[in-house]
């Protein structure tokens, strides 16, 4: 019958050192040290993740919000060129009508 595999699993630095002194506090620091590095290196991935993904929507949303502006401005341009052509029509209109007379008062 083969020797059962232990349940949890220890470093080799660890493994072939003496369980007591300074030599099993280094082996300990490194594998923490290179634990740190791992880390690291993890949350400076999500974080240029998280960056890239900022900048998109950042750069969608400012175009789109671009793009509805002068969308808005170009009906905006059309409203107000209708509106002053319709001005214009009533000003030509009130020239046109004759002004009203009052009657002469009655005595």
């Amino acid at each position: 019958m083969p020797n059962p595999e232990p349940i949890s699993e220890v470093p080799s630095q660890v493994a072939t050192m003496v369980p007591t002194g300074t030599g099993h506090t280094q082996a300990i620091v490194n594998s923490l040290q290179n634990d740190i590095g791992d880390i690291k290196k993890d949350i400076r991935w999500l974080l240029g993740i998280f960056a890239a993904g900022f900048l998109l929507l950042a750069g969608t949303g400012t175009g789109a919000i671009v793009g509805l502006y002068f969308k808005l401005d170009e009906k905006l341009e059309k409203y107000t060129a209708s509106n002053i052509r319709m001005e214009t029509k009533l000003e030509d209109l009130l020239a046109r009508i004759p002004p009203v007379q009052a009657p002469a008062p009655k005595r």
